[in-house]
């Protein structure tokens, strides 16, 4: 069983955000490999506690919903290389944080 740091470590695309947050156009593809590491860690987490699988539920919905949409718009915005890209990147980048933040805290409390 894996402890708190090791997923943590698993899900951590904190410097590889900040190269792309640098640049003009930020890399599409780190957002495709950001949500779809992250989606597949939480499909694989097995909560201990009913109320960390039940809270994993809406996570892995909101992981889904955001797996699903990132072909959408911002793909055909990055291959249009569109001025408003970048701040949907961003915006999206931030979507993506809040559901591996609350992921993380689910793990935290569950493994506590």
């Amino acid at each position: 069983m894996k402890n708190f740091d090791d997923i943590e470590n698993e899900v951590n695309f904190r410097k590889e955000w900040m190269e792309n947050y640098k640049l003009k156009t930020p890399s599409y593809y780190h957002i495709e490999r950001y949500i779809a590491k992250l989606y597949e860690v939480i499909k694989k987490y097995n909560a201990k506690t009913e109320e960390a699988q039940n809270d994993l539920i809406i996570v892995k919905h909101n992981a889904d919903i955001l797996n699903a949409d990132l072909a959408g718009e911002l793909k055909s915005d990055y291959e249009k290389r569109l001025v408003r890209y970048r701040d949907k990147w961003i915006n999206y980048h931030e979507a993506i944080d809040n559901v591996q933040k609350r992921f993380l805290d689910i793990v935290k409390k569950d493994l506590t």
